[in-house]
């Protein structure tokens, strides 16, 4: 098939996935991308509280090049989708927040409105200029049915870089990129976990070991499961995390959100599952699409949990289960940055494009707007990340 190009694509919306054909979008180069992978997306379409829209781009064969999930946003009042809300991000400290963020919604989403990664997917047989170029395209479609739905404003959060670059060298974004977080990676590429280990110099080598020492030792043990077979125990224990950071979270909210992602990705879902005379007291969910292990979320009961566990529960156990299974890497998400990068993990920058309301909201946010605190903590544990390509 020969690299396309703009002028033989037909831009399509669609509003549920289940119309958008599985061998078309498996074609697609996802490249491990669980975030944009159908299982994830099924689950967020009913899930996530936001409307959402599928926008496609067809060669003249009718075959899929490209494509971008978009969501339509009426508030960011929950703690799963104030990380999507643009102002949050960048202008959460100016007084005038408060104020304006009624004027910037409904917004539109682009690219995800979980998981805090937003790639477009690209068919492989896209040369480098056929590639921005698509993106470019999907992203002045969603500026159309921005206007078509009658939302304020449009926001492309947690995009790799040549998605971002696309964005805003094509011209289609108002404003440059804005540093926004880190994702973290693990390589899976040891024989085993001691192999591993002996990667780091001799005394943070020694540290790690005695964190997993420890925990050995601690008289808990772990279960491997499914996420369909543990819900009822481990709903409460990712309360405690989420109440622990500041959210008002129930028990309830967190037991209902495990439920629902049950139902669309348990079968590719492993949980570790810290057990203590019979009792869960921690946990990690993580989700193996193509060849990498993504580390979802972590729960505990912090009174009876064994020390070091959340460093083996994230960290050491999932690795250990991607060296078993001859996996590439253990994706470890955005945060706690200095834990991640001393344990091994590489940083993976993300950028975000925003597209203010109409009216003095562009110059305000223009003047106003600042790196996120995620990019500003990830750029003391990785310089490099921030050099705009």
């Amino acid at each position: 098939m020969c690299p396309e190009t703009s002028v033989q694509l037909e831009l399509q919306v669609e509003t549920r996935l289940a119309d958008v054909g599985a061998a078309d979008w498996a074609a697609l180069d996802h490249d491990g991308g669980l975030y944009q992978s159908r299982p994830w997306l099924t689950w967020a379409e009913t899930s996530c509280g936001a409307e959402p829209f599928y926008v496609l781009a067809r060669n003249r064969a009718g075959v899929l090049v490209g494509a971008v999930p978009a969501y339509l946003l009426s508030a960011s009042n929950t703690s799963w989708n104030s990380w999507y809300d643009p102002l949050n991000l960048f202008v959460g400290d100016d007084p005038e927040t408060p104020d304006r963020r009624p004027d910037w919604f409904p917004l539109l989403a682009v690219g995800s409105v979980s998981g805090y990664s937003s790639e477009v997917l690209l068919h492989p047989s896209l040369d480098e200029i056929g590639r921005r170029d698509v993106t470019r395209l999907l992203l002045q479609r969603c500026r159309l049915l921005t206007d078509e739905q009658s939302a304020s404003s449009m926001a492309l959060m947690y995009a790799p870089p040549a998605t971002a670059a696309a964005g805003w060298e094509g011209g289609t974004a108002p404003a440059p990129p804005v540093p926004t977080s880190a994702g973290t990676r693990i390589s899976a590429c040891w024989p085993d976990l001691e192999s591993y280990l002996r990667s780091f110099p001799s005394r943070r080598r020694g540290k790690l070991k005695h964190e997993i020492d420890v925990f050995r030792s601690g008289g808990s043990r772990v279960v491997e499961c499914r996420l369909s077979q543990c819900l009822a125990q481990v709903g409460p224990l990712l309360g405690n995390v989420h109440r622990r950071h500041g959210a008002d979270d129930t028990d309830v909210d967190t037991a209902h959100y495990l439920q629902t992602q049950a139902v669309q990705l348990d079968e590719i879902s492993t949980v570790f599952l810290e057990v203590i005379d019979d009792t869960p007291v921690g946990f990690s969910l993580c989700y193996t699409w193509g060849r990498d292990v993504h580390v979802r979320v972590v729960g505990f009961d912090y009174q009876r949990s064994t020390r070091f566990a959340y460093f083996n529960l994230a960290f050491y156990l999932p690795l250990a289960y991607a060296i078993r299974h001859r996996l590439r890497a253990v994706h470890l998400g955005p945060g706690t940055y200095q834990a991640k990068v001393s344990r091994g993990a590489v940083l993976e920058p993300n950028w975000s494009l925003v597209w203010p309301p109409n009216g003095d909201h562009g110059r305000w946010f223009a003047r106003r707007r600042h790196a996120s605190e995620e990019a500003l903590e990830a750029a003391r544990w990785g310089q490099e990340t921030w050099s705009w390509p």
